[in-house]
């Protein structure tokens, strides 16, 4: 019945960060757990992707990690890190509803 429960473990927080914690502190793990298993899917998906598929332009780019040390990979590298931290500073059109981790209204 308690939110992140799951047997044979129960609830799982081996270093404690809710321990202790009000609801709307509780919220904001949560959301945060949610929003960072998210972006690990995406980076997954692209990894896969990116090893099958091109774009126009990137065709001698290594794919994997060692994209980041040639051009146009290195550029975009940079231009991705930009976006991601405008998202991150609220210049998103998302919202966060702090009483309902992970719901962003879409």
């Amino acid at each position: 019945s308690q939110v992140g429960a799951t047997k044979p473990f129960g609830f799982f927080d081996p270093m404690g960060f809710s321990k202790n914690c009000t609801e709307q502190e509780w919220n904001k793990l949560r959301g945060a757990e949610i929003k960072h298993g998210r972006a690990a899917m995406m980076g997954s998906l692209g990894l896969t992707v990116q090893s099958i598929y091109k774009l126009p332009g990137y065709e001698n780019v290594p794919p994997g990690l060692g994209a980041q040390w040639t051009e146009p990979g290195s550029t975009t590298l940079v231009v991705v890190f930009f976006l991601i931290g405008c998202l991150e500073i609220g210049l998103s059109p998302w919202r966060d509803n702090p009483s309902v981790p992970g719901d962003y209204g879409d």
